[in-house]
Formats: structure tokens, C-alpha cells, sequence
């Protein structure tokens, strides 16, 4: 009895701490071999919003993982990030519709209705299922590395996942470790860990 009482609160506390973990996905391409010792900058697309901060994980997992970090380096890795707001169905429930049409006046074609039930949006005898669908905000993290002095690309990594229950900030700071992971691979619909 005291175990399954634990293990109770260990679930509810888990739950409300939001130690809840959705998937993202990383998917990146190589296009040319990447020498391992070879120095990185790093750079923003822009530096605006979070992007300085960014750039500092970038670096710390970058160090973290053997590659050397520096400014003016032969390999530049460029990051850029994207939002696209998500959209979310209406609930609203009417009990009374009223419509009118033609005339001076505007009365030759009026009506109003009453609705007593409706079974999607409910009336005034009940409250209907309701639309509740939609898509949550979706985030994406590109990063690309090139040759500073050919200018070709060596290779191109995303992440993307939704914005649920976190912010925007702890969304795209997860992106970056596995991003770091995927650097010089190519890597196809593979899941990763977001703090919700």
C-alpha cells in the first residue's frame, strides 16, 4: 500500500513539474566530408531576440563535443530560427441568430433563431462537443556549416518541434545539442527530447 501511495505522488509530482518530454525532430545533410580539427566560427543569421544567447550554447556545445571554436576560422557555421504561429478552432456557442435582408427598411427578410440544440456547438438545452482542434506553434532551427574561403556548403542541419507548455527560449536552446550531435552527418527524422 505505502509503495503504490509513492508511487502515486512520484507520477503527480513528475506530471506538474512538467518533467514531461515531447519529441522535436533533427534531419541534416552532408555534402562534403568535415575535417574533425578544423576551427568553427560561429555566426547568427541576425542578432536579434535569443539569437546571442544561441550563439553562446552553439559554442559551449561545440567545445564540449573536441571542436575548436574561433573567430575568422576556416568553417563557418551560420544559425538562423523560424516560428510559424499555430491556429486553434472557435468554441463559441450561440443561442440566438439573427438575419435580415433587402427592403428600405431592412425587415422584408428577417428571422431570428433560437437554438435550443446543436450537437457540434451546442444550444441552450446542451453545450456541444466543441472544435478544439488545431496546431500548436511550430519552431525550427537552422544551421548550416561552409568553407570560408570556397564558400561551399559542407553541410545543413534543422531542428523543429512545437511550442506546447515551454517557451519559445527552452524550445530552441534544446535544439542545439542535438544539432551539435548531427554536425557533419546526414541524419533523417531523428527524435529528440523538448522541455514542455
Amino acid at each position: 500500500m505505502r509503495f503504490s501511495v509513492l508511487l502515486l505522488a512520484v507520477a503527480v509530482t513528475l506530471f506538474l513539474t512538467g518533467t514531461v518530454r515531447a519529441e522535436g525532430l533533427i534531419n541534416s545533410q552532408s555534402y562534403r566530408q568535415i575535417p574533425y580539427a578544423t576551427p568553427i566560427e560561429v555566426r547568427m543569421a541576425d542578432d536579434s531576440g535569443d539569437n546571442p544567447m544561441l550563439r553562446e550554447e552553439f559554442i559551449h556545445h561545440l567545445q564540449s563535443t573536441g571542436h575548436r571554436v574561433a573567430n575568422g576560422a576556416p568553417m563557418v557555421l551560420t544559425f538562423g530560427r523560424h516560428g510559424a504561429l499555430g491556429t486553434w478552432g472557435s468554441n463559441k456557442r450561440y443561442l440566438v441568430e439573427m438575419h435580415a435582408r433587402g427592403g428600405e427598411e431592412g425587415g422584408e427578410d428577417a428571422a431570428v433563431r433560437l437554438n435550443l440544440f446543436n450537437s457540434a456547438k451546442g444550444g441552450l438545452f446542451n453545450e456541444g462537443k466543441g472544435d478544439s482542434s488545431g496546431s500548436p506553434t511550430r519552431y525550427r532551427l537552422d544551421a548550416v556549416l561552409e568553407d570560408r574561403n570556397t564558400g561551399k556548403r559542407l553541410w545543413h542541419g534543422w531542428a523543429t518541434a512545437s511550442l506546447k507548455r515551454a517557451d519559445q527560449t527552452a524550445l530552441t536552446l534544446s535544439m542545439v545539442p542535438p544539432l551539435v550531435s548531427a554536425l557533419g552527418q546526414t541524419v533523417r527524422k531523428q527524435a529528440f527530447e523538448t522541455p514542455q
